[in-house]
């Protein structure tokens, strides 16, 4: 007899009520943002000394974010390929250098060889994401000469740095 009241009672809650579902979005979006910033200035002069010796090293400091999950290409790109004597027009005289780039605490590490007038250099490094990355991180690049100036003149070339998701 109790199992028949019980059973009543749950038909008698159920059968009298209609039961609904309604399924309710719940979303977000956040852009991507992935850029390089530098701070404290962006050009590398050398002194004459240094161009007459051949050595010496100038450093860029950068400000670095990329909240893309799949994380950050960022690349180097010397425009002539190394410090291109304005006053030579065969291009075929200039000064090696080396840019190397360190950035999220040396997660990227790589260097680009600027050391000839074989046109524009490239190097890159793609690496997955980090949160420090996602929320804002810094980096550096050293740029150190590798050979000295034969010629007089301006010798100059444009370092152009990439940062994109991946």
């Amino acid at each position: 007899m109790k199992k028949l009241i019980v059973l009543s009672a749950i038909a008698a809650l159920t059968s009298g009520a209609a039961i609904a579902n309604n399924d309710i979005g719940v979303s977000g979006t956040l852009p991507v943002t992935c850029s390089a910033t530098t701070t404290g200035g962006n050009n590398a002069n050398f002194t004459n000394a240094q161009m007459l010796a051949g050595s010496g090293t100038k450093t860029i400091h950068f400000d670095l974010i990329c909240n893309d999950y799949h994380g950050a290409d960022i690349q180097l790109k010397s425009t002539n390929g190394w410090l291109k004597n304005t006053d030579d027009t065969s291009g075929l005289t200039g000064v090696q250098y080396d840019a190397h780039l360190t950035a999220d605490s040396g997660y990227y590490d790589f260097t680009l060889n600027a050391v000839g007038n074989t046109g524009p250099q490239v190097n890159n490094q793609a690496k997955p994401g980090t949160p420090s990355l996602a929320s804002g991180t810094t980096g550096q690049i050293d740029i150190s000469l590798q050979s000295a100036a034969t010629w007089a003149g301006t010798h100059s070339d444009t370092l152009l740095m990439t940062v994109s998701a991946q």
